[in-house]
């Protein structure tokens, strides 16, 4: 038997140590750690009582001297402090002869004092042995996992967190910089802003005025992507489609769905969005289930039950290198958002299968636009449920389902996965409460234009917009070429009239394409080839405040400094 608990924790250590350098070939061994590490501590704790009071018997002093484990040095520590107290307690050789200590009506022994010292001493061996065996094994699994990108990234915002808050100079001069960004930013977004009202009226405006001051504004606004000269954003947008939706709206603007029992077809529609979503992405899976969200980001965090890029693309090798008992799911897009690349899903549902983990598919672009292009024959990887590894995935039907701005749809491969999303609490005064997401009250007039929308399209309509889309995609892939200083050309092209989105590493523009993408691609292209040939021409510098000065300037700085930057722009958009 060991002697000490230290040492069964060492020696798990080094098995843990050992297990780890060869986990990439042991995925069973993964699920086993991960199954085990909630109880630990209960095991360790185990392990300890078990050695020390249960394996052994109770030990004299002599005993416990030779039980002594790595950190002598307490043991020692606190065997010379016994000794000391020892000599001052026994005085002159009157009180050495007693073995007995008096302190009014309390006594106890020398001998008493030299066991039990030792054995304080022994259990703080123990403990201490033990947090640093837990330190060390950490230790092992971060330096396994080591990335260091990660650690710079890590150290230069503790640098410039340290920096902005300790040294003045930093913090004045960074304060400078954040409040030049928050005038320029005021200046560019809020500039058509009229008659801003800061309290609330006295009282209440009349609701003509009301309806006829949003009319004016709404038409300017709505003129730009009626142009189809935006990126995203509007992805229909057809004024029948748009009727139908907002007459929808209006039948059914005051449901909530937390009310089955007041608004049931609300709740009959949701559940047939749900359906119809799983048929387009189950891979003939009858199993597979869901429920309806606000958007794609809230799906996300529903399929969460609580890698690493290659390039555009998630690399499975990658993936699996950094597999360990802390990953509870992977995450691939089809397609992901910046670059419009599928990840390879088939082989990452391989990688999920063999180390027991899930794997989330974020289909929020993909979903409603990959399942009528494999069904008009446009050559595609798997990228749905037909890959078995495959335990949830989410498509927005406020995207390419065409559907009003707040809904989308996460699907599971069962039920009890799905089950793992809901809240439900049985304890509340107010009754019996159970919902399916996080939100409590939710708005059924999106639910009923998301199910409008469907059925209105259907199979054939989704698949001629299908087809509409990725012709213009290639068409406008075709005509774009390499660009020097990409952001000069999107401020260029923004003046041309296009909204588009400037993205960074690499540094790039993108234009999402919709069905008001269409009409407008030969526009398209004439007007990218003019903006590049006059910047060629006529290089410009980058205007302090533009969206070239901005992405140009936090290039070149760590992310912490630009995290803060971002947080002034938010600040913006929220005040007035």
């Amino acid at each position: 038997m060991l002697t000490t608990a230290y040492e069964l924790v060492v020696a798990g250590t080094i098995l843990v140590f050992i297990v780890s350098v060869s986990m990439k070939s042991s995925p069973h061994l993964l699920k086993t750690i991960r199954t085990v590490r909630p109880y630990a501590k209960f095991i360790i704790l185990l392990a300890w009582l078990y050695i020390r009071f249960i394996g052994s018997s109770a030990p004299g002093p002599d005993a416990l001297d030779n039980e002594m484990g790595f950190l002598d040095l307490f043991q020692k520590l606190f065997q010379s402090t016994a000794d000391h107290m020892s000599t001052c307690f026994a005085g002159d050789s009157s009180a050495s002869s007693s073995s007995n200590i008096h302190f009014g009506n309390s006594s106890f022994t020398l001998s008493s004092l030299q066991l039990h010292i030792p054995r304080l001493a022994l259990y703080t061996n123990d403990f201490l042995g033990i947090i640093l065996a837990l330190n060390v094994f950490h230790l092992v699994q971060y330096l396994h996992h080591f990335s260091w990108q990660e650690f710079k990234d890590r150290l230069i915002q503790s640098s410039f967190d340290f920096a902005k808050t300790n040294i003045p100079a930093v913090e004045k001069g960074f304060l400078k910089e954040e409040a030049k960004m928050e005038m320029s930013l005021k200046e560019s977004m809020w500039e058509g802003r009229r008659d801003v009202m800061k309290i609330l009226p006295k009282d209440g405006l009349d609701m003509e005025k009301v309806l006829m001051n949003l009319k004016s504004v709404a038409e300017g606004e709505n003129k730009k992507w009626e142009e189809g000269l935006v990126s995203g954003a509007v992805y229909g947008g057809e004024k029948k489609h748009t009727e139908l939706l907002n007459q929808v709206y209006g039948m059914y603007s005051l449901s909530n769905p937390l009310h089955p029992d007041l608004w049931p077809k609300v709740n009959q529609c949701e559940a047939e969005v749900i359906s119809m979503t799983a048929g387009l992405l189950n891979g003939g899976d009858e199993d597979v289930v869901g429920a309806m969200t606000s958007g794609g980001t809230e799906s996300i965090i529903m399929a969460v039950p609580c890698g690493e890029s290659n390039g555009y693309q998630l690399d499975p090798k990658q993936v699996e290198r950094f597999m360990n008992s802390n990953v509870i799911m992977i995450y691939a897009s089809a397609p992901s958002y910046p670059q419009g690349v599928i990840d390879p899903i088939e082989e990452l549902s391989t990688v999920a299968k063999k180390f027991d983990v899930g794997l989330h598919v974020d289909a929020c672009l993909g979903g409603f636009v990959l399942p009528f292009a494999r069904m008009l024959d446009y050559d595609l990887p798997k990228f749905d449920f037909e890959c078995p590894g495959v335990t949830s995935m989410s498509a927005d039907t406020h995207k390419y389902g065409y559907a009003s701005k707040g809904t989308s749809v996460v699907l599971y491969r069962n039920k009890e996965l799905r089950r793992a999303q809901y809240f439900n609490y049985s304890k509340w005064t107010g009754g019996l409460y159970g919902t399916p997401t996080i939100a409590g009250s939710r708005a059924g007039a999106l639910i009923m234009c998301a199910w409008a929308s469907l059925v209105a399209i259907g199979e054939e309509g989704f698949k001629a917009r299908v087809k509409s889309i990725m012709g213009t995609t290639k068409y406008i892939a075709e005509g774009v070429s390499q660009i020097k200083d990409i952001y000069q050309v999107a401020e260029k092209m923004g003046k041309a009239g296009w909204s588009l989105n400037s993205l960074q590493n690499p540094a790039s523009i993108h234009l999402c394409v919709t069905l008001k993408t269409v009409d407008h691609k030969d526009d398209f292209i004439t007007n990218l080839e003019n903006v590049v040939k006059d910047l060629l021409l006529n290089p410009t510098e980058k205007k302090e405040g533009s969206s070239a000065a901005i992405y140009g300037a936090t290039g070149a700085m760590p992310a912490g400094p630009v995290n803060e930057l971002l947080k002034v722009y938010t600040d913006v958009t929220l005040s007035c």
